[in-house]
């Protein structure tokens, strides 16, 4: 649902003859001529979704995570050359609030054993585990196994991160262990 601005660093000639702007390299989404607005052949891509600037950014709209592709520029000299660039673009939904679930292993000799799962509803996450604010080192996965004295009281944290959000789920261990 957000918008992405698409700013190659290529240089476009003063009297340039065409620019195309492609979607995975095969699909042309745009075409702007010297002198006339831009047009988008597309159906998906159509006027609504994208955006042509003067200064040769492409505005996209509605982001969806189908939109991730290679983008391509090509620019069209008067001489009939060509120069490109790409532009890989990543689209990335954000991360829902995560569930934790505990599953008692034992209850032996004052200790309580158990394993935390950190749930969630997406892909393409990293996971990182927090026992009273203090970061777990090298427990970066959905399941922490745990062991604690029972007249213990603990706060357990997981999160959940991608490269644009991050969403936390807490579990209170409160004795005895149960």
């Amino acid at each position: 649902g957000a918008t992405v601005y698409l700013n190659p660093t290529l240089s476009i000639p003063e009297t340039y003859q065409q620019i195309n702007w492609w979607f995975n390299d095969s699909l042309k989404i745009l075409i702007k001529k010297l002198n006339q607005p831009a047009s988008y052949p597309s159906d998906y891509f159509n006027e609504n979704k994208l955006h042509y600037h003067g200064n040769r950014t492409l505005e996209i709209r509605q982001l969806q995570k189908q939109d991730s592709s290679i983008y391509k520029m090509d620019v069209e000299d008067s001489q009939g050359r060509t120069e490109k660039e790409n532009i890989q673009l990543d689209v990335y939904e954000p991360v829902p609030e995560p569930s934790v679930e505990v599953d008692f292993r034992a209850n032996q000799d004052g200790w309580c054993n158990v394993t935390l799962v950190c749930n969630v509803d997406a892909t393409q996450v990293a996971y990182s585990w927090y026992q009273d604010g203090k970061y777990y080192m090298g427990k970066n996965s959905r399941t922490l196994d745990i062991g604690f004295k029972l007249q213990s009281d603990t706060t357990y944290k997981c999160i959940i991160s991608n490269h644009i959000s991050e969403a936390a789920g807490v579990i209170y261990y409160r004795s005895p262990c149960t």
